[in-house]
């Protein structure tokens, strides 16, 4: 009996429309085969799946119950309207949006305004507690709330999806990814050593590509032979062609390693492709350390 009261109380609040009221009267007589005023269990399930053939199996066992009680034409109508959850102004029960629905004791997860099913705990009346107040507590655009007047207003993103990147999303992936960020304003050269190209696997949106701003003098080279699926590149001084006094500096002919005095470098066709980034007190003298097989005989190392 207890049930009914609740019942007839949630549906004082949401009451079914007119059409609906005489709609379902229609399809109670239907089901009420002997004529005795009321149904039981079976015929509720039957009447209500009939009415909304949206209703789930869920909802419809929940509200047809598995009691010897038998249900009145009231009871009826006020289980109608808490599953419709249709008022007179044509509101629903939930919040438009809302994906989860505090009952005020159980979570509801909540699809299109229609309740799929909820947890069965026996909450607050356990010590003769009041019934919490009903809040929604999770929305579609991402808000969550911690009652029906306290949400947060921020929308989540999903920062490793290649959907559209929204100025909303961009925003939102910055400041809790540290993804999509405005670049800042390039600087008219690089420093030596800067990083002038990198590509990150685990984080795309940190690519940098300044090939072109490494000071004069300088090149973009890869900052170590080692093969990843990170790509870093910094400026590095540009390797010289000409020989200056005694000391040449220039690489020769099938060199495939080149120690600049300080690091060793790998080279293909005359041209540093990566070197070593040790930090040297003294300065050497520059040699080629290995040349390639085509080259044997022809150059000797120093």
């Amino acid at each position: 009996m207890k049930l009914f009261v609740l019942l007839a109380t949630v549906a004082f609040a949401e009451a079914l429309t007119s059409a609906q009221e005489a709609r379902a009267k229609q399809v109670y007589g239907k089901w009420d085969s002997n004529h005795n005023g009321d149904l039981t269990s079976g015929g509720v399930y039957g009447a209500l799946s009939e009415l909304d053939s949206k209703l789930t199996e869920a909802q419809l066992q929940k509200a047809a119950g598995h009691n010897k009680k038998k249900v009145t034409l009231k009871q009826f109508l006020d289980i109608y309207a808490k599953l419709e959850g249709s008022g007179n102004t044509g509101k629903g029960k939930f919040p438009k949006g809302c994906k989860n629905w505090f009952d005020g004791c159980n979570h509801c997860i909540i699809k299109d305004g229609k309740e799929l099913g909820c947890t069965k705990m026996y909450c607050g009346q356990m010590y003769g507690g009041a019934k919490k107040k009903a809040f929604c507590t999770v929305f579609e655009d991402g808000r969550r709330c911690k009652s029906a007047t306290d949400c947060n207003s921020a929308q989540t993103y999903n920062c490793f999806t290649r959907e559209v990147w929204t100025a909303a999303k961009k925003a939102y992936c910055c400041k809790t990814r540290k993804m999509g960020c405005p670049q800042k304003p390039k600087s008219k050269a690089l420093k030596d050593g800067s990083v002038c190209y990198a590509f990150y696997e685990s984080n795309p949106a940190a690519a940098v590509n300044r090939k072109n701003d490494c000071p004069k003098g300088y090149k973009c080279a890869a900052k170590s032979n080692m093969m990843s699926f990170n790509s870093v590149m910094t400026c590095q001084k540009a390797s010289s062609s000409k020989g200056k006094g005694k000391g040449k500096t220039s690489i020769p002919a099938g060199c495939v390693s080149w120690f600049d005095g300080c690091n060793t470098c790998f080279v293909r066709n005359g041209q540093t492709l990566g070197c070593t980034m040790m930090a040297c007190l003294t300065q050497g003298t520059p040699k080629c350390t290995r040349f390639g097989p085509s080259e044997v005989g022809v150059a000797q190392l120093d």
